[in-house]
């Protein structure tokens, strides 16, 4: 419930405030009692599941600030629409946050450690002193998605991806068969990564299930290892690493 305890956060800084929420869970059950308990529900308004024209029309634009307390993520594609939108992102520090490098700490967003909403909620508070430097903020973020999350970017950069595939030579026995390379690739990492949270395969396609929301269920060794995997898969993955070191 990290985003109650940012709440209560910022209540006890004295921070005058009012949440958002869209969308609709599993638990936001839980959360409503929470906030209900905490004496904040009258701060909070649930939106449900909301149509394109509302979200990106009206709500999103009316923010000051959106909340990312992810562990991990590929993305977040909402905080990049919130960036687009000239809010500022209060981000924590998930794991992939630097292979975008979208979310600067300080530059393009405020960033916090993972489960710590008490330490965003004392930074955010501590921000608001100087509200022309969170304008500031968000302004750079907002200029960054300008720039690098649009059409046009995202084509260059797939033609040079492609491109330097097609320039490589094929390894000595590879098929160009692209089925076989897929298989091979998932084969490699999608059983590592369940031999780590030691959850056999539930589902035959690619997108039916997320390893990371059986991840709370798993032993404390199997989360430190997968942990460790992670960190050594985005080491390997950080922009501007030689090929060599990989």
């Amino acid at each position: 419930m990290d985003i109650a305890e940012l709440a209560c956060g910022l209540r006890d800084r004295g921070v005058d405030f009012a949440i958002e929420i869209a969308g609709a869970g599993s638990c936001e059950r839980e959360l409503r009692e929470r906030l209900e308990r905490d004496a904040l529900s009258e701060r909070a308004t649930f939106h449900g599941w909301l149509n394109a024209e509302f979200l990106y029309g009206e709500l999103l634009p009316s923010l000051d600030v959106l909340f990312v307390s992810s562990d991990a993520e590929t993305g977040p594609l909402v905080a990049w629409e919130a960036m687009a939108h000239g809010v500022l992102v209060l981000s924590s520090r998930f794991r992939g946050l630097t292979r975008e490098g979208l979310l600067r700490d300080g530059d393009t967003a405020m960033v916090f450690p993972v489960g710590e909403p008490r330490e965003a909620a004392r930074r955010l508070a501590e921000g608001l002193r100087n509200r022309a430097e969170l304008q500031r903020i968000a302004e750079r973020g907002r200029r960054l998605a300008a720039s690098s999350l649009v059409v046009d970017r995202a084509v260059d950069s797939w033609s040079a991806v492609l491109d330097e595939i097609v320039r490589r030579p094929c390894r000595a026995g590879m098929q160009a068969d692209t089925d076989t390379l897929i298989g091979g690739i998932r084969e490699t990492v999608e059983d590592r990564v369940r031999g780590f949270l030691q959850r056999p395969r539930i589902s035959g396609t690619w997108h039916g299930e997320w390893m990371r929301y059986r991840l709370p269920e798993a032993p404390a060794a199997v989360k430190k290892d997968f942990e460790r995997f992670l960190g050594e898969l985005e080491e390997r993955l950080a922009p501007g690493r030689d090929e060599g070191q990989a």
